[in-house]
């Protein structure tokens, strides 16, 4: 989809992308406070610029209408980055 609007590029991430480029911003103490989530967003992007992955690192499968295990599957990829999000969001309470 964003190929119908490239200019959100910069703001758009997979979520386990996101998890993936947030963890080495855990201790920024810049990152205290209400407006954590919207001062994240420009560092995470600049992290992309400076770290790219291989898409498929980021990327889950899709179980639709594929067996059990294909569910498994995704629920194993998307579960760690899950939790680290909340972790984070944890550490800056």
């Amino acid at each position: 989809m964003i190929e119908m609007a490239p200019s959100l590029l910069r703001k758009t991430f997979t979520l386990r992308e996101f998890a993936r480029l947030i963890a080495p911003l855990d201790g920024d103490s810049s990152l205290d406070g209400p407006l954590r989530w919207r001062t994240i967003l420009p560092k995470v992007a600049r992290a992309r610029s400076a770290h790219p992955s291989d898409p498929s690192q980021d990327d889950v499968i899709d179980p639709y209408r594929r067996p059990n295990e294909v569910y498994q599957q995704m629920v194993g990829e998307l579960v760690p980055a899950v939790k680290s999000l909340i972790d984070w969001e944890h550490n800056y309470r």
